[in-house]
């Protein structure tokens, strides 16, 4: 559905706009997609006679190509919810935007689309785009993080605005990350490979025995909760990660055992103050010590 290795097959074509077509154009392979979502449903159901409780919701659709046609994408949805209701009428339903976030207010108005439980679920990272990633020295490392953690209480009114004209939001995936350094985070072939070194690799080692790099940090993954708790809720991106990946010196930002392990977040979450108002006011500048620019 989007071409990624994440999807399952890897697109090939070099041309990234045309990577989710394969899906989207093919009528063969959203039956099927709805064919797994039923049996995935009964499998559900199984769990549940047997005692398991701890299944949310059922997602229709992981991150579809976000250069699709997202009236394709809707249309599925209102084919796939009656399918998966038929089966399981109570159980909550996820679509994902796709990382569209404007359009969706109006995409739902379409006659015959069952609000009934169906909530959505939005992705938000600081980890992929050169704006978010680009730095190359100590001193625009540090400034970068300050940014995005001012910048993480401005996607409060995103959501706000999501849960208010589309459906009530969940963000389904986010992590501690402000680059892209973790192994194959961004594609393990050429064609579906996003990496673009700008330097913001080299320094990361640097921070991991520095206590105001970890302050900076735990505040970071609480002012991204204090605006998801104001919605629906959120998941990280991983509870934990392989044997491998644990070694990446990245792994921190990615896993949340490890972020714990780190003190990023308490191990109660339940006994955590100030969370409300992690976001009542900017990063104090005043108490950050910043390594000296480089000179260009």
């Amino acid at each position: 559905q989007n071409g990624l290795d994440n999807s399952g097959i890897r697109s090939m074509d070099p041309v990234p706009e045309r990577w989710g077509d394969g899906w989207f154009y093919s009528d063969e392979d959203q039956e099927r997609t709805i064919e797994i979502l039923q049996v995935m449903t009964k499998y559900i159901n199984m769990l549940s006679s047997k005692g398991v409780d701890n299944i949310l919701m059922l997602e229709l659709m992981n991150e579809p190509w976000v250069f699709g046609d997202m009236s394709i994408v809707r249309d599925f949805y209102v084919k796939a919810i009656p399918m998966v209701r038929q089966i399981n009428g109570t159980l909550p339903i996820l679509v994902c935007d796709a990382f569209r976030h404007e359009e969706w207010h109006w995409l739902l108005r379409r006659k015959g689309f069952d609000f009934r439980n169906v909530y959505m679920d939005t992705h938000l990272y600081h980890a992929f785009n050169p704006s978010d990633v680009a730095s190359d020295n100590p001193h625009d490392d540090m400034m970068k993080q300050i940014i995005h953690n001012d910048m993480a209480c401005g996607y409060g009114s995103l959501l706000r605005y999501k849960t208010c004209s589309s459906l009530p939001t969940m963000t389904g995936e986010w992590s501690l990350a402000i680059d892209d350094c973790m192994g194959f985070l961004t594609g393990s072939t050429s064609s579906a490979n996003q990496f673009q070194d700008f330097g913001q690799c080299k320094n990361i080692a640097k921070r991991s025995n520095d206590n105001q790099w970890k302050e900076l940090v735990t505040d970071f993954a609480k002012r991204q909760r204090s605006v998801f708790e104001k919605e629906l809720g959120w998941v990280f991106w991983a509870w934990k990660v392989d044997g491998s990946a644990s070694k990446d010196i990245s792994a921190k930002y990615w896993s949340y055992s490890m972020a714990v392990d780190e003190g990023f977040f308490p191990r109660d979450l339940n006994k955590e103050t100030g969370l409300r108002t992690a976001c009542d006011h900017p990063v104090d500048m005043s108490d950050i010590i910043l390594p000296a620019p480089t000179s260009p």
